[in-house]
């Protein structure tokens, strides 16, 4: 396997032994602390998502492959490794190591913190993590408080009869979302129904303020029939900070594209529900201004200058220019983390999900950035015709700006380049194949709109 080195730092002395993952497997298999009777053998690892602020805190995610020698069976665990200038790693641990909980699991391999003195790295063994309360209790099984806000939702009396949960995302110390089947059955008729939930584990107060945005989008879309579908919270349960949700159903537009399913049908469809979404006035819960914006491409284009040190003048360049050329606009609803598997399609509307980000802001955030996937599917799937993803993304643009304040259009070819910056970031943070040659590529596709030779 080839391994991308990381850029050096001198805060971080061991950031090169972190990122070569069969260095970092012989490093878990020393100092993982096994849990039981199972002596489980690392026999591989995986570094599968990075994220970093320079001179401070990076924090790597790994997957590591666990065989059992007694039974010869075969599993996954994720472990994070946190690392801090300054030895906080080690303070931290040995505060962790005394007050860390039990952390239920059918089958724990090791203890859900340790410490690397090689790299000075904190390791958090999952579903322990020490800012999400929550996920534990979602990856131990039903527990009441859980399962009684789910019966619920299912009106008059209830009992459980089938429960399947299934880790959808995780982001350490950040979120994690699990997907919740649960069969039940009504006691007065028999009658048993399935109903799919999902459950999201947060590290702040967030879910509190998505449980509200949720409830107030519901009422929008279904006081006027609107393009756009939104399903209510079920509870938000505080003291975990765990947000219970019902499923969107429909298919993905991601999964439309790639099927070429009637791609057209749903890229106007998404439009027109984008378009309606952008111009309905809804109540936000909070303003992203430009300021804010502006934050995040400078953190972006940070990362990227880490990620390739060789481009950097060529990346200051570009995030100063779409910087400069942003201009504040009065603020509208907008989803601000709006990627193809976040529309579901279904019955003629689009289902939105993930909407954490909902704030007023510049609406291009949005449009500009499924644009820009919509280019880029490529490079996420390297059979894909990249022409055809031209064609698509003509075909939402020429939809889309139809249904807009004329004026919005002029704003396109800044917000797509910074829309391209985001997603080239992403590209390094989850360390994809080839992350280096895509993140030139679409700094290149980023430089060509600003020039106007895009949009």
């Amino acid at each position: 396997m080839i391994v991308e080195p990381f850029a050096a730092d001198p805060a971080f002395p061991g950031l090169a032994l972190a990122g070569d993952p069969d260095a970092m497997r012989s490093l878990f298999a020393e100092h993982l602390r096994p849990v039981g009777e199972t002596p489980y053998e690392i026999s591989g690892c995986k570094l599968f998502r990075v994220r970093y602020r320079k001179g401070a805190r990076c924090v790597l995610q790994y997957s590591l492959d666990l065989h059992d020698p007694v039974t010869g069976a075969e599993h996954t665990q994720w472990v994070t490794g946190v690392m801090y200038a300054s030895g906080k790693a080690k303070r931290k641990w040995e505060k962790l190591r005394k007050s860390a909980p039990e952390v239920p699991a059918a089958d724990p391999a090791f203890e859900p913190v340790s410490f690397l003195p090689e790299l000075g790295m904190l390791v958090e063994v999952f579903p322990y993590d020490r800012r999400l309360p929550g996920l534990p209790l979602l990856m131990a099984g039903p527990s009441p408080e859980i399962r009684a806000p789910l019966l619920a939702d299912f009106g008059g009396n209830w009992r459980m009869t089938g429960w399947h949960a299934e880790l959808v995302r995780y982001r350490s110390e950040l979120g994690a979302t699990v997907g919740i089947s649960l069969c039940a059955t009504e006691s007065a008729t028999g009658r048993t129904e399935r109903r799919r939930f999902y459950a999201k584990a947060y590290h702040d107060d967030a879910g509190e303020v998505t449980s509200r945005v949720l409830e107030t989008l519901k009422e929008a879309a279904g006081a006027s029939e609107t393009a756009f579908v939104v399903e209510g919270a079920v509870a938000y349960l505080d003291g975990p900070r765990v947000l219970l949700q019902r499923e969107v159903p429909g298919a993905t537009l991601r999964d439309r594209l790639l099927r070429d399913e009637d791609a057209e049908a749903a890229l106007r469809l998404t439009a027109g529900a984008l378009a309606e979404l952008h111009t309905s006035g809804v109540e936000v819960p909070r303003l992203h201004p430009l300021q804010r914006e502006v934050v995040v491409l400078e953190r972006t284009g940070r990362l990227l200058r880490w990620a390739r040190p060789d481009l950097a003048a060529r990346i200051d360049g570009t995030v100063g220019a779409v910087v400069s050329e942003l201009e504040e606009v009065p603020p509208a609803p907008t989803h601000r983390d709006l990627k193809l598997d976040h529309v579901l399609l279904r019955d003629g509307r689009a289902g939105l999900i993930d909407l954490d980000g909902f704030a007023g802001a510049d609406p291009l955030i949005d449009a500009a950035g499924v644009m820009a996937h919509l280019r880029g599917l490529p490079l996420h799937f390297p059979g894909f015709d990249g022409t055809r993803g031209e064609d698509f993304e003509r075909t939402f643009a020429h939809e889309y700006f139809g249904r807009v304040p004329e004026g919005w259009r002029d704003g396109l070819p800044v917000h797509y380049a910074g829309a391209v910056l985001k997603m080239a970031v992403g590209f390094f943070r989850r360390r994809e194949a080839g992350w280096p040659a895509k993140i030139e590529a679409l700094l290149h596709t980023a430089r060509d709109s600003l020039a106007g030779r895009i949009w």
